[in-house]
């Protein structure tokens, strides 16, 4: 894993479909970015690697983003966002949530815990470009307003 600084996005993806991590995968690399991603596959996983990111000062142990799928293992997504945004030190995180749930509510409560972006899982390679990109957009803004 590169050092921060060196242009690479390093993403914490809480999934457990192999398959779609596999896609966003193709996906980041499609859309021209250089990506690191870790996969936490239930929310015990998640959050003890949030946990260990939130008493990092290991510098290899930083994370940009998270990309949260909603329906998992072991409890609900809304969980480790929750987590997320009662941690003071993981606070500003950004949170995309890419969720298969076509339920009103998941949106809702995603963006009342502080979700970055909602996204409900595309339909088609397409589709996934486009929300890559997004992130991939909203990522190099937010590195160009750091540096």
């Amino acid at each position: 894993m590169e050092q921060p600084g060196s242009g690479r996005l390093r993403v914490l993806m809480v999934d457990d479909s192999s398959a779609d991590v596999l896609l966003v995968k193709e996906a980041f690399r499609d859309c021209g970015l250089e990506c690191d991603l870790e996969v936490a596959e239930d929310v015990r996983a998640a959050i003890a690697r949030l946990d260990r990111l939130a008493r990092a000062t290991d510098p290899r142990d930083a994370i940009d983003l998270v990309l949260l799928d909603l329906k998992l293992p072991g409890g609900d997504g809304a969980d480790v966002l929750r987590y997320i945004r009662t941690r003071a030190e993981l606070r500003d995180l950004p949170v995309f949530v890419l969720s298969g749930s076509q339920a009103p509510s998941d949106r809702t409560d995603a963006e009342r815990l502080g979700a970055t972006v909602y996204f409900r899982k595309p339909e088609n390679f397409a589709e996934l470009l486009r929300v890559c990109r997004v992130i991939s957009d909203q990522w190099r803004g937010r590195k160009a307003r750091e540096e």
